[in-house]
């Protein structure tokens, strides 16, 4: 059993939005929106010309039309804070009193250990709520609640 032409278009399609998840750019969807276009001529039985017009038309279409829409509705956003960025603003509990000597301490935030220094110099004592300022690799600057 042979396929038709059209479903080889549409498997095409099918195989194009597949490989879009591995892909950020939204251009394999375009290839798979010009491919659904070329099926339909394929089905009505009209020539390989005709095909391969109506793929480009719809590869157009899907790139310059659907594309911009996915990216700004779909695409990431830029102000979504993750890992340590996501701290900054965060409150925390002190789980280790500050040492006298290098002013680090221990605090907890967001279920996650951290080294800890206050941005002012002042120590810190264990059980005290804190908020933090900035990440600085390891470090967390953080000030008394």
């Amino acid at each position: 059993m042979t396929p038709e032409i059209w479903q080889i278009w549409l498997i095409a399609a099918l195989i194009l939005l597949i490989a879009e998840m591995f892909t950020p750019a939204f251009f394999m969807a375009s290839l798979a929106v010009g491919c659904l276009f070329a099926a339909v001529p394929a089905a009505m039985d009209l020539s390989l010309p005709w095909q391969l017009l109506t793929f480009s038309v719809g590869t157009l279409v899907g790139y310059f039309g659907a594309r911009p829409f996915l990216l700004r509705y779909a695409g990431r956003k830029e102000d979504v804070r993750t890992n340590v960025e996501a701290l900054s603003g965060k409150n925390g509990l002190v789980t280790e009193a500050s040492d006298p000597d290098s002013g680090y301490s221990r605090v907890l935030v967001e279920g996650d250990d951290w080294r800890a220094v206050t941005e002012d110099g002042s120590l810190l004592s264990k059980g005290e709520r804190i908020s933090v300022i900035r990440v600085e690799g390891t470090l967390l600057t953080v000030v008394k609640l």
